[in-house]
This record gives structure tokens, C-alpha cells and sequence, in this order.
């Protein structure tokens, strides 16, 4: 709630306080330091220290490698933040693996349909429109569509989200009347 707030150092400390106490407890590459690691890393996000995000993202990716495995959702969730942060500093190349591998693992242990994948299937959308691969960023975005529809209804902000991104591949394709009709359905 600190961290809602706007109090990202306080919200940071209290993180800090909460990580000293698991690794005091337990060890500094036990599984219960990573979602701690992730949340430091989701504050620095918040507060626009995407350096500072990657680096935490990084220990954690780091934490859960080695005690779940290359296929857990586990690693998948902080495989999602770290190429979706990758994005944001413009980093495609790194971030596109982070982004296909967390994708994979979701879609084989959740399922096709699962609404776990929005946020992967919207962050590698952009990330391919960014790197000219529009077709394959509007396929991904109409699972995207499939799935938003299905599970929220036709009104909800994922399925919006998905239709500016798909408005903006649209766009990049010169295909002006659908990226005007995704808009304005998004709107």
C-alpha cells in the first residue's frame, strides 16, 4: 500500500526489511527472497528506475533458475516482468526471449485460453511491431481479443488494451480503416 501510494522509498525499505528477514531465516537463494526481489524490482518500476527494476528482476530470475527449473510458472511471472521492463528501455533483442519463453511456459501450464497470457501476448505484440513482424503481432493480438472477450466480456480495459495494440499494428501495416475501426471500438 506504500508503494500505491507514492512512497517509494518507504515502500523500498519495507521491502528491504521483509528480504533481510527471509535471508536471515532461511538463505539469500531461497525461493521465498525472490517474490520479495520482484517486488523491490516492482517498485523501482513504478518509481521510473527501470535500471534499478532489471537489476531485481534479475536476481530473482536468478533465484527461481535454480530452484524450480526453466519451465515454471514461477520463473515465467518474473521472465514476464523482466522482458516487459527490457521493452520499455527499448532493449528488443533481450527482451524478445524473455518475452517468447515466459509466453511458452504459460501457454503449455495454463492453457491457450488461459487470461495469464494477456499481458505476454500484448507485451510481445508491441515488442514485434517495434521489429516489423506485424503479422505475427496481430495473430497474437487476436488471441489476445479471444481471450479478453471471453473472460471479461466486451466491455472490459483488456479487451481496449488489446485493440490499441492491435489499432497501432494496424497502423504500422497502413491498413488506416482497421486501425480506425480497432480504436474506435477500444474507445
Amino acid at each position: 500500500q506504500v508503494r500505491a501510494l507514492g512512497d517509494f522509498e518507504g515502500a523500498l525499505t519495507w521491502h528491504q526489511q521483509a528480504l533481510e528477514l527471509v535471508i536471515a531465516r532461511y538463505s539469500p537463494t531461497h525461493p521465498a527472497t525472490a517474490p520479495v526481489m520482484i517486488n523491490i524490482g516492482n517498485v523501482h518500476l513504478a518509481a521510473g528506475r527501470l535500471k534499478e527494476a532489471v537489476e531485481w528482476y534479475e536476481k530473482a530470475q536468478a533465484v527461481l533458475l535454480e530452484n524450480y527449473g526453466p519451465d515454471s510458472l514461477e520463473l515465467a511471472d518474473v521472465r514476464s516482468n523482466l522482458g516487459a521492463t527490457l521493452l520499455r528501455q527499448g532493449k528488443l533483442e533481450e527482451s524478445e526471449p524473455l518475452l517468447r519463453k515466459a509466453l511458452a511456459t504459460v501457454t503449455a501450464r495454463m492453457g491457450e485460453d488461459s487470461n495469464a497470457r494477456l499481458a505476454l501476448l500484448n507485451n510481445l505484440a508491441i515488442l514485434l511491431r517495434y521489429t516489423g513482424k506485424t503479422d505475427e503481432a496481430a495473430d497474437l493480438l487476436q488471441a489476445a481479443l479471444r481471450i479478453s472477450r471471453s473472460v471479461y466480456g466486451d466491455t472490459n480495459e483488456q479487451v481496449a488494451n488489446a485493440l490499441i495494440n492491435l489499432g497501432d499494428v494496424q497502423l504500422a501495416r497502413r491498413d488506416f480503416e482497421g486501425s480506425v475501426k480497432s480504436y474506435e471500438e477500444a474507445i
